[in-house]
């Protein structure tokens, strides 16, 4: 009965259908799978060192340096998953991934297409899009110029590169967000 109360078979259900891609699953299935995908966690305000751990010497840690204190001010609400092929296609009308599956994270999207995904569920939601386009926009060459971030807003957002980082981090210090060994939390072109 606790196990069916938690929510545990409505969980189990959504990710057994997490490999039927979106437009397959009944109506029902799709909510589900959208309310599973809009699941979040607060994360509290704090403090944290940004950058990579000082006996990290790969190529890529180089952009990553020197360490610094970063404080992020206020709280947030982070969804659980990646954004879903389920949630991306409910709100665009379209998936763009090539491994498709309604739970999988949504593939092959720009950062532009990212930020009016962003709007467009904030909109959907009731909420106060976060992003203002200045001018129409494409993927072209300085987009970033041409949107800014209403900080104001209470819709969706990109996290910025400290809160993502803070969040990965989890309080831990390690070389990749959950381990210093690469093999037991990533999936990259040498174990995949």
């Amino acid at each position: 009965h606790s196990i069916y109360i938690s929510g545990f078979f409505r969980s189990l259900e959504v990710h057994v259908l997490g490999n039927t891609s979106w437009d397959d699953l009944s109506e029902s299935q799709q909510k589900k799978v959208v309310q599973e995908s809009l699941h979040s966690v607060e994360v509290s305000a704090g403090t944290f060192m940004m950058g990579a751990l000082p006996d990290d010497e790969s190529v890529w840690s180089q952009g990553e340096k020197p360490r610094h204190e970063v404080t992020l001010t206020k709280g947030m609400h982070v969804c659980i998953y990646a954004v879903t092929q389920g949630l991306y296609a409910s709100v665009m009308g379209t998936n763009p991934s090539s491994f498709v599956g309604s739970m999988r994270p949504v593939e092959n999207v720009s950062w532009c297409e990212a930020v009016l995904f962003c709007n467009k569920l904030s909109q959907r939601e009731g909420l106060e899009p976060c992003y203002i386009f200045l001018e129409p926009f494409s993927n072209e060459d300085q987009w970033s110029t041409k949107v800014k971030w209403n900080k104001s807003a209470n819709g969706y957002r990109l996290s910025t590169e400290a809160e993502w980082e803070y969040c990965a981090r989890g309080g831990e210090e390690h070389k990749y967000s959950g381990s210093d060994n690469i093999d037991e939390v990533g999936w990259y072109d040498e174990n995949s």
